[in-house]
């Protein structure tokens, strides 16, 4: 038995590019959501502070 035996063809996988966003679209979005929740957080602990109509945990009392 001299005889090599046959290799497997692997084949090379191409990735997509078109299968999201792009990197930088990503950070962007990233930074937007990050600063929104940011805004959005402060405003909710300004409404704590000053308002008092709201318990602990964010919610209304009734």
């Amino acid at each position: 038995m001299s005889k090599e035996r046959p290799k497997r063809n692997i084949i090379q996988k191409k990735y997509d590019d078109s299968d999201g966003i792009p990197w930088s679209e990503e950070r962007v979005m990233r930074k937007v959501l990050y600063l929104s929740l940011k805004e959005f957080r402060s405003a909710q602990k300004r409404q704590l502070d000053g308002d008092g109509t709201t318990n602990s945990n964010g919610e209304f009392k009734y």
